[in-house]
């Protein structure tokens, strides 16, 4: 059943090349007004009309699905507006072959369903769960994956997938370009954003360049990202911050004979009850041989749980500022690596910010609320490690085992 394209498009090189470029994943990463969800809707229609496989269709959130991706597409082909089930989230044709309709703001809606091909539109902004799940969805097709975004700032989009393609992994494609590079695109409004907004902003926004958030609380770099290796172990601990709504998340730090602080592993899932986190601890502790858990100090009940769980509880500094400054400190002696494997403790260090100058009056003193849950569990567990609290009177602390360190 063929769809055709009613309309004549003229694409312009970069988009030329993006689109018909044959590798398993192809990123057309470029300026804002740069033709880059057109040429996504391009290259969906071309799978819709060469494939007989159901498709997926992917964008940051409703509103941009609503106003830009899914508008692209019916404008270049309004015969795929009619098979629009909007409440269900697919368009569904009458040989029942699908292309499904999903926001990354809801990840878990990613699941249950296989695809040959997936367009993600914006993925810049994505979290990193959506990129997995989006993985996961073609692959049983060994399908295509095409995504089109202006770069947001150094999160998983550049890890995972611009420094494989950097590094010659011949499964990835990157086209990168400029607004200007648009045909289309005046040349008056560049120059105007030239002038008036910042090197940095304008670089990532008109030029389709990565670079790194304003305001970052850490300067995480790719030499602080290694590939996981077999540490020359001393000791290895663990910081836990507690949620429900929120996610709960605990990081697993692996400390050589020279001082030098690995995180290893994460765990960061939602909706999960103090229960199932005491088992996730346990089943890290028993791999790693963790000796000691730093927990989120708001939580004196969950704390007090995980104590008579038989995990080694240890008491963690409070001073928010004090503890950030810390870790800043140990980053820039390059004292903190991150295995790769680490993607949500990547995504949270380029992204947990201070607020701006619009946020408050006191900028750059108070980082927001938003990721920063790894973030804190690793405060926790680095600025404590090496810090004797003193101990409440009266209480009766559970003595440490020498042998096994809990």
């Amino acid at each position: 059943m063929l769809i055709v394209m009613e309309k004549t498009i003229t694409l312009h090189k970069y988009q030329d090349e993006a689109i018909f470029a044959e590798n398993k994943f192809v990123a057309a990463i470029a300026g804002v007004q740069s033709g880059k969800t057109l040429g996504g809707a391009v290259w969906a229609n071309i799978k819709v009309n060469k494939l007989e496989t159901d498709g997926l269709i992917v964008a940051n959130d409703y509103k941009m699905l609503d106003q830009s991706t899914l508008r692209t597409l019916f404008n270049l082909n309004p015969k795929l507006q009619k098979f629009y089930k909007q409440q269900r989230g697919i368009i569904e044709f009458p040989n029942k072959k699908r292309i499904y309709i999903r926001s990354a703001e809801r990840p878990e809606s990613i699941e249950g369903f296989k695809v040959g091909w997936a367009w993600g539109d914006e993925a810049g902004k994505w979290g990193v769960d959506a990129w997995i799940n989006l993985q996961a969805r073609v692959a049983m097709e060994q399908g295509q994956t095409f995504l089109t975004t202006t770069p947001d700032t150094m999160n998983w989009l550049y890890y995972d997938f611009y420094d494989r393609y950097l590094k010659g992994d011949k499964d990835f494609k990157v086209v990168q370009w400029k607004s200007i590079d648009n045909p289309y695109f005046p040349k008056e409004e560049y120059e105007r954003a030239k002038r008036t907004m910042t090197p940095l902003n304008f670089r990532r926004r008109y030029e389709g360049t990565f670079e790194r958030m304003e305001g970052l609380v850490y300067a995480l770099d790719s030499s602080h990202i290694l590939e996981p290796f077999k540490i020359n172990k001393k000791d290895c601990i663990a910081g836990v911050d507690f949620g429900w709504t929120n996610p709960s998340a605990v990081i697993v730090v692996m400390i050589d004979n020279d001082g030098v602080f690995h995180i290893v592993d994460e765990h960061y899932r939602e909706n999960q009850t103090t229960d199932e986190l005491i088992e996730v601890c346990k089943n890290l502790r028993d791999k790693y041989g963790i000796t000691k858990f730093y927990p989120d100090p708001a939580e004196p009940d969950r704390i007090e749980e995980m104590r008579r769980s038989g995990l080694n509880v240890r008491e963690v500094k409070k001073d928010v500022l004090a503890g950030i400054s810390e870790v800043q400190s140990l980053l820039l002696q390059h004292k903190i690596k991150v295995f790769k494997n680490c993607k949500y403790t990547i995504e949270e260090f380029n992204k947990y910010h201070f607020e701006s100058a619009e946020e408050s009056k006191n900028q750059k003193e108070k980082p927001l609320p938003f990721f920063d849950h790894l973030m804190d569990a690793l405060r926790y567990a680095l600025t404590t490690y090496s810090y004797t609290p003193q101990r409440p009177k009266g209480y009766n602390y559970k003595p440490l085992n020498v042998l096994t360190g809990y």
